[in-house]
């Protein structure tokens, strides 16, 4: 089978505007100790209802007996109590997420009981379900970004790999803006390169642009702060992307 016959999530959303900002909401580990709960739902309402959010992943602690490390002792909600106070705050923004990504926190209790906490989210709240990773065509005025989005997987801890980490994904899938999940750094960058344009006859340069995407978690007493990593800015990434030229800019997060 060639690869144009491989099938091939893709999510589309469009709007007719100069600028249009996407919020990567992800990573806020709802339950656990030190999850700051208050600031995702403060930074969902900033933005609501002129953005499209992006789920990413580890929406809930979700620790189980089974998990490694202490989380089961740590979260102050069960699992059962997560889903149930998360759908319900998640509810009123529901209409502004363009699709919600699988988190490893969920695969916990997938890996135990075979339920997919993050499917049963996005279907409870009627969201595009992306699995582990997907590819958005998002439209502003003029211009058209398509992006790949995942969650991720590295154990890196130091962002020069975490940066590799999101640019290898080039290596494999194209696309104008790769965003990733997971690390809980925030952080965007470009890296400009050259094609060839088969209508123009002509090599053309070309931007494409990598995210971290950020957390909701704070430092002291996490698992972070146990092994001497160093600290991360809280919050997400939230980017600006252009819709009168092919530009994306970070306006929020950044991390350290």
């Amino acid at each position: 089978m060639c690869s144009s016959d491989l099938p091939v999530k893709l999510v589309k959303a469009s709007v007719s505007k100069d600028k249009q900002r996407l919020v990567c909401f992800g990573d806020l580990h709802h339950g656990a100790f030190n999850s700051d709960t208050p600031l995702a739902l403060e930074t969902l309402a900033r933005y609501h209802p002129d953005a499209w959010f992006l789920g990413g992943g580890d929406y809930h602690e979700a620790s189980t007996r089974y998990s490694i490390g202490a989380g089961v002792y740590e979260q102050n909600l069960n699992p059962q109590q997560q889903f149930d106070e998360l759908a319900g705050m998640l509810e009123p923004y529901s209409g502004d997420f363009v699709g919600m990504l699988r988190g490893n926190h969920e695969d916990r209790l997938y890996k135990t009981v075979g339920f997919d906490m993050s499917k049963v989210l996005a279907k409870t709240l009627g969201i595009p379900y992306l699995n582990y990773s997907a590819n958005l065509r998002l439209d502003v005025g003029s211009q058209r970004y398509i992006v790949f989005v995942t969650h991720g997987a590295t154990g890196s801890t130091t962002r020069s790999g975490r940066m590799k980490a999101v640019e290898k994904l080039a290596e494999w899938n194209s696309a104008d803006l790769f965003i990733y999940f997971h690390t809980h750094d925030s952080h965007l960058w470009s890296i400009r390169y050259r094609a060839y344009d088969s209508k123009a006859k002509v090599m053309k340069e070309h931007e494409r642009w990598n995210c971290l995407a950020g957390s909701f978690l704070k430092y002291d007493g996490s698992y972070a702060d146990m092994k001497n990593y160093p600290p991360l800015g809280m919050g997400v990434s939230v980017l600006e992307l252009s819709g009168t030229e092919h530009s994306i800019k970070l306006i929020e997060g950044g991390g350290r």
